[in-house]
């Protein structure tokens, strides 16, 4: 009933853009880079209505293949661990906003081209053979995180955390107020409160510890890369709706 509701809102949205006919025409061998250059020149009402695929050299017709074709092979691309855009969670089953995607002067304006994608994939009713992260789902749906989210980024990490919160510490972990990251190669610290790092973390205070690494793994790290990619996908539909929906559902 939810994805129908879904379904109807969005068959509204299709029919105010119209029944235009936007052509891209992608040469196979850039496929990421012609696709991210003519798809962000494009109008919220342009990307609603129709698109179709016309591979450059190539003779077709797009009745629907070409279309899925191209969102199969740029979804390649996209999540292809060298464009250091996305990064598979510890388990490999679902992919994340990679912290070091900066090292690409213009990942924040691609995170917005792939979170337009992700909506006209979903507008257009087109599989896409990739899964987020659960705290993905939940920053699109505008919904809080909690430490149990971690579970689905990280599932070991989250196990020790969960053990540290059941039992003392004292004595078994040296844990400070910071979290420690490498930038290619580069070890750089974070504090988590002002001077973190000198802060140690003890029973009396675990609690406020887990809160604020969960949120920085899951959050802050990647909040500018979140932040782009939401704001591309609401171009296309806009999160009433799918409110209704929650982070599994979605």
């Amino acid at each position: 009933n939810k994805r129908a509701h879904v379904r109807s809102q969005i068959k509204k949205l299709r029919d105010k853009a119209g029944r235009a006919n936007n052509q891209l025409k992608i040469r196979r061998e850039h496929i990421l880079q012609d696709s991210y250059n003519q798809l962000r020149m494009r109008s919220v009402a342009e990307l609603r209505g129709k698109l179709s695929i016309a591979f450059v050299n190539e003779e077709g017709v797009d009745g629907g293949g070409l279309i899925r074709e191209w969102f199969t092979i740029l979804a390649r691309e996209i999540f292809n661990p060298n464009i250091a855009l996305f990064e598979l969670s510890h388990d490999k089953g679902c992919y994340q906003p990679n912290p070091n995607s900066i090292i690409n002067e213009e990942h924040l304006p691609y995170f917005r081209f792939v979170g337009r994608l992700v909506a006209k994939a979903l507008f257009d009713d087109i599989l896409l053979s990739a899964y987020f992260t659960r705290p993905i789902y939940k920053h699109m749906l505008g919904m809080p995180l909690t430490y149990d989210d971690m579970e689905g980024v990280d599932p070991d990490y989250y196990k020790s955390l969960k053990w540290m919160l059941e039992n003392s510490i004292e004595g078994v972990f040296e844990y400070t107020f910071s979290e420690t990251t490498s930038f290619f190669g580069e070890t750089q610290v974070h504090d988590l409160i002002e001077n973190g790092r000198n802060v140690p973390v003890t029973d009396e205070n675990k609690f406020d510890y887990v809160n604020l690494v969960t949120a920085y793994r899951m959050t802050n790290a990647v909040k500018d890369q979140v932040a782009a990619f939401v704001k591309g996908f609401e171009e296309i539909i806009p999160r009433e709706t799918i409110s209704i929906l929650n982070a599994a559902e979605l």
